[in-house]
């Protein structure tokens, strides 16, 4: 049996224009269910990969397919928080999951596997503030404020869309917002075409985050400028070669601003701190039923697949007609039975006579005298009378 069938309950996460996202029970196995809207779905050669091995650093996928002609994921729920939901953050923690998160992209970059949409919601912080790769496959360039330029061009996702998508990502994990922003489509695709003109090191120094500019001090901004020149360049010619040079860059990085063995391990001890407060007020923001601005409901109906509720009048329908099918039998058992065979033939008989009386006596007062007519061939049908051996009475 699918696992998708064994879903007894689930509640929606999130609603996108590509998917919807639940939380399930399949079984006894907490799981994610990415349910894609109509005309969309996922790289199936990613997405085997996935489902095939399990990755360090990345999700599982459990089961992928097509239901009632929807594509659907259903993947091991990852405990923790996204990073959407942490940030800011301090630069030397942003540099250390960044080496992390890279190590994994490039243990999957030798299966043959590129993730294509690298931004803050895609990465989960777990309570050891170890980050873990969700919502691989995606078809189409993703996130819009963190898409290479040339995604918006119909190319597919590759190391070098994944470097600049780690540049955009580093931004919005110590900035606490996007780096680029606009209002469509179009005006995405055309502020990436001229990245190259961005710099990002002075939007920092010029944000109005107080707190955020005390930690990021010159020694600390002129560490990070090289990762962004290296990674949002317009031209993928012009980016870091791969996974490797950019770890190369990221240690230097952390050179720059001082994070040596012990401050990394403090620093990291902290954030997975604040990691697992944040964890906590969720729960119980969810145990109170306080959503967070997120859509919590129960999205499925009896039998595990998502769709429609079952609707308030159901239940009193089918007990309604429980009641109805029980007065039957009752009718049927304590009443004796009617010959409906000589009844019938009777009826036969007289709707014969009647068709010829009409047809030959039809004038411009028929109506009457069919009503007549019917009275007659009601007239003298045998009819049920209590206690009689029959069921029939000569009336």
């Amino acid at each position: 049996m699918s696992a998708l069938d064994l879903i007894s309950s689930g509640r929606l996460l999130h609603k996108g224009g590509e998917a919807c996202i639940y939380e399930v029970l399949s079984g006894s196995r907490k799981c994610m269910l990415k349910w894609y809207n109509r005309g969309c779905g996922f790289e199936n050669k990613v997405i085997g990969e996935l489902s095939q091995r399990r990755v360090p650093g990345a999700y599982h996928v459990l089961e992928s397919g097509m239901k009632d002609a929807h594509a659907y994921l259903l993947y091991e729920s990852v405990e923790g928080i996204c990073t959407k939901k942490i940030s800011p953050m301090p630069a030397l923690v942003a540099l250390l999951m960044m080496r992390k998160l890279v190590r994994t992209l490039e243990n999957l970059r030798n299966l043959g596997i590129s993730h294509g949409d690298l931004n803050p919601a895609n990465v989960v912080v777990g309570p050891d503030a170890s980050p873990v790769l969700i919502d691989f496959g995606i078809v189409g360039p993703g996130a819009l404020a963190f898409a290479a330029p040339e995604r918006f061009q119909g190319k597919p996702a590759d190391v070098k869309s994944d470097l600049y998508s780690l540049g955009m990502l580093l931004f919005s994990w110590i900035a606490g917002e996007s780096l680029v922003k606009a209002g469509n489509y179009d005006e995405f695709a055309k502020v990436a075409s001229e990245i190259d003109s961005v710099s990002p090191v002075e939007i920092l120094y010029g944000m109005e985050n107080s707190e955020i500019r005390e930690t990021l001090t010159p020694a600390t901004l002129k560490a990070l400028e090289p990762l962004w020149k290296g990674l949002l360049r317009r031209n993928p010619d012009d980016r870091v070669e791969d996974f490797e040079e950019l770890d190369e860059l990221l240690e230097i990085a952390l050179d720059g601003i001082g994070g040596g063995p012990v401050k990394a391990s403090l620093a990291l001890d902290s954030f997975a701190s604040t990691v697992r407060k944040k964890m906590e007020e969720c729960a119980a923001a969810d145990k109170n039923g306080a959503d967070g601005g997120e859509k919590r409901e129960l999205p499925f109906r009896s039998g595990g697949v998502p769709g429609k509720k079952c609707p308030k009048w159901l239940p009193f329908g089918v007990a309604l007609g429980i009641v109805l099918l029980l007065g039957c039998i009752y009718l049927v058992l304590l009443n004796p039975a009617t010959d409906i065979d000589g009844t019938g033939a009777e009826i036969i008989q007289k709707s014969r006579n009647l068709e010829k009386s009409v047809s030959t006596t039809l004038t411009d007062s028929s109506e009457a005298s069919e009503e007549d007519d019917v009275r007659g061939l009601l007239q003298g049908l045998p009819v049920p009378v209590e206690g009689d051996s029959d069921g029939l009475a000569e009336p």
